[in-house]
């Protein structure tokens, strides 16, 4: 790989290894502000973390990430990656809405992480909805150019 397409890849790849670093620093600070209070009980314990949530979060964090990763490859962002862009919120879809059901009672840690899931997806779809556009009018061009 030459100097250029390695410049290219990381471009390509920064926007999303920043969003990836944001949503576990804002899980992060979030657990470390708000730690598992042993003296609740019942009821009391609803909306505050659970004991390792911080944990589970950034281990669920990190399979979705690298799911996400794997699945869209954003170093190689090319001309069908609005396909996968399209499938992956699609694939996940099931999953956001167990995710939903899982912060109804829980700490601030799951709510974070829940709210930066919901934005991955909502960036993804945007993200398709562009590159679906642009791929699109290529070929509205490509068509026009040819007729």
């Amino acid at each position: 790989m030459d100097q250029d397409a390695k410049k290219t890849a990381l471009w390509k790849t920064l926007p999303f290894v920043l969003f990836a670093l944001g949503g576990l620093g804002v899980v992060i600070t979030t657990g470390l502000r708000h730690p598992f209070d042993p003296t609740l009980e019942g009821t009391a314990r609803y909306g505050h973390n659970g004991e390792g949530a911080l944990t589970s979060a950034l281990v669920m964090m990190f399979v979705e990430i690298l799911f996400v990763t794997l699945a869209l490859r954003p170093w190689s962002l090319g001309k069908e990656t609005w396909i996968r862009a399209i499938l992956v919120p699609l694939v996940m879809a099931p999953y956001a809405a167990f995710l939903f059901l899982l912060v109804m009672h829980t700490g601030s840690v799951f709510l974070f992480h829940a709210l930066w899931f919901f934005l991955l997806e909502a960036a993804l779809a945007l993200l398709a909805l562009g590159l679906g556009g642009a791929a699109l009018w290529g070929w509205m061009q490509r068509r026009q150019g040819a007729g």
